[in-house]
């Protein structure tokens, strides 16, 4: 099944389209056409701030004393590793997008797990679980 391996490098628009996060979270129902119309509208800083706002409310108002400074840029850069994964025909590919060598890339794939994000889904179907039974 190497035509399902996203790990591969990849020659054609549907299977890019397979690994494409925005996809990814509709087929989970977290979100439909008319969200990612709206967020177009809206900058990455105001992204942020709208997340760091909804979360501040749902904790009562109890993010103080959070390292969100120290944090942050490992958010970003998982989002940026994520979407080059997404967006590139091969771990090569996407590496280069970054501007990091392979090794390096290969870093920040082991570090964040991100080959568990993509393969999730398939794992899932090919078991026939919906993966409500994890441990």
């Amino acid at each position: 099944m190497a035509d399902k391996n996203p790990w591969i490098r990849r020659n054609t628009k549907t299977q890019g389209e397979k690994r494409s996060v925005i996809n990814k979270i509709k087929k989970e129902g977290r979100i439909d056409g008319r969200f990612v119309q709206q967020i177009t509208s809206l900058s990455l800083e105001e992204v942020i701030m709208v997340k760091l706002e909804q979360a501040n409310r749902m904790f009562g108002g109890k993010l103080y004393g959070l390292p969100l400074m120290k944090t942050l840029p490992i958010i970003a850069k998982e989002a940026a590793a994520k979407y080059a994964i997404s967006s590139s025909r091969s771990l090569f590919d996407a590496a280069t997008f970054l501007g990091l060598n392979y090794n390096q890339f290969k870093y920040w794939v082991y570090k964040f797990n991100l080959k568990s994000y993509f393969y999730e889904e398939e794992d899932e179907q090919s078991s026939g679980t919906d993966g409500s039974n994890k441990e």
